[in-house]
């Protein structure tokens, strides 16, 4: 099997980053704004990885 390139282990790193700090942020009032900017976050690295 071949071996994850930089770029698609630190992408894969990121989007677990900012997956879990969505689920921290979920139960939580005034971070809609926070929430909003990391779901935009989010989308555009699953769409990054899915070109890889």
């Amino acid at each position: 099997m071949k071996s994850k390139s930089k770029e698609r282990r630190k992408a894969e790193s990121d989007l677990l980053y900012f997956l879990q700090l969505y689920n921290t942020l979920k139960g939580r009032e005034g971070a809609v704004q926070t929430r909003a900017w990391l779901d935009d976050q989010i989308e555009l690295l699953v769409e990054k990885l899915k070109l890889m």
